[in-house]
C-alpha cells in the first residue's frame, strides 16, 4: 500500500512540474502588448538681427511638433517622417529658393537669415521702415484614441504686407501602424458625409439649401460645395476645415464645420466612434 501512495505521488508530482513547464512556455508564446504611441516636443528657435524693438531689425524662427517616441516602431517611423516632412516644407515655403538647401531646418533657416539681411540692407539704402519677419510653426496632438491619434500643426508668418498668413493641417494617424488616414479610410459612406456636411455649412452660414454659394461670397470650384482635405477628430466632433483664402477672403478666417459624434453613426466607421 506504501508502495501505491509513493508512486502516486510521484506521478503527481511529475503532472505538476510538466503543467507547470507548459505554462511557462505558453506564456512566453503570448504575443507581446503593443506600447501605445506616444509623444515629446520637439523645439527649434532662432533669431537673427537686433531684436530690441519692433523697427529693429529681426527675424525669429520658431518650430514646434511633436514627435513618436513609443509605440511599434514602424508606426514610430511612419508618423515622424509625415510631420517632419510636413515641418520643413512649411519652412521651406517661406524661402525664395529652397531648391538649393537640404532639407534640414537649420539649412532653411539660415537661408531665410541671409535673405532678411539682404531685405534690410535694401530698405535702409532707401531710407525705408524696416519689418521684424516672423515664423512661427507650432504643432500638437489634439485627439488620441485607440483607433486614431490626431497631430495639428499651425503656421503662422509674417514678412511684410498688409497681414500676417496663417494657416492649419490636420493629420489623422493610425496608432498601430502610423498609416495616415484618408477619408475613405474612416467612413463608410464619404458621398453622405459630404451631404452632411454641406447641411451644416449651410445652416451655420446661414444659407438656404439651394442658395448660390458664389453669390453668397464663397468660391466653390464650379460653385459646387465641396469638403475639404484638412479633417480632424476632436473631443466635440469630426471637424472639417477650410483656411483662409480657400473658399473666402482672407478677413473670414478660417471656415470650420463641427459635425458632432452622434449625428456620424453609420457614416464614421464603428471603430472612430467614441
Amino acid at each position: 500500500m506504501k508502495s501505491m501512495a509513493m508512486a502516486f505521488l510521484l506521478l503527481a508530482g511529475i503532472a505538476s512540474v510538466s503543467c507547470a513547464g507548459d505554462s511557462r512556455q505558453a506564456n512566453r508564446n503570448l504575443p507581446k502588448p503593443v506600447q501605445p504611441l506616444a509623444f515629446e516636443n520637439t523645439i527649434y528657435e532662432k533669431k537673427d538681427g537686433a531684436c530690441t524693438g519692433d523697427t529693429t531689425p529681426c527675424i525669429t524662427i520658431q518650430i514646434q511638433y511633436p514627435t513618436a517616441i513609443a509605440g511599434t516602431d514602424a508606426a514610430r517611423h511612419a508618423v515622424n517622417d509625415v510631420i517632419t516632412t510636413y515641418v520643413l516644407s512649411a519652412l521651406a515655403g517661406h524661402v525664395a529658393d529652397s531648391a538649393k538647401h537640404s532639407g534640414s531646418i537649420d539649412s532653411l533657416s539660415a537661408e531665410l537669415f541671409s535673405e532678411y539681411r539682404a531685405f534690410t540692407q535694401e530698405v535702409s539704402e532707401n531710407s525705408g521702415f524696416i519689418t521684424p519677419w516672423e515664423i512661427t510653426i507650432s504643432g500638437k496632438v489634439v485627439y488620441k484614441e485607440a483607433a486614431v491619434a490626431t497631430v495639428e500643426i499651425g503656421t503662422y508668418s509674417y514678412m511684410g504686407g498688409a497681414h500676417p498668413n496663417y494657416w492649419t493641417t490636420y493629420k489623422n494617424f493610425d496608432p498601430l501602424t502610423g498609416k495616415l488616414l484618408l477619408l475613405q479610410d474612416i467612413s463608410n459612406d464619404t458621398l453622405k458625409l459630404k451631404a452632411l456636411a454641406e447641411q451644416e455649412f449651410r445652416r451655420s452660414n446661414k444659407l438656404g439649401a439651394r442658395e448660390d454659394l458664389e453669390k453668397a461670397g464663397y468660391w466653390f470650384g464650379g460653385n459646387t460645395f465641396t469638403l475639404p482635405s484638412n479633417y480632424a477628430f476632436t473631443d466635440k466632433g469630426f471637424v472639417f476645415v477650410y483656411n483662409p483664402y480657400e473658399i473666402a477672403s482672407y478677413a473670414q478666417g478660417p471656415i470650420e464645420i463641427l459635425l458632432p459624434y452622434t449625428r456620424l453613426k453609420g457614416l464614421l466607421k464603428a471603430d472612430y466612434l467614441p
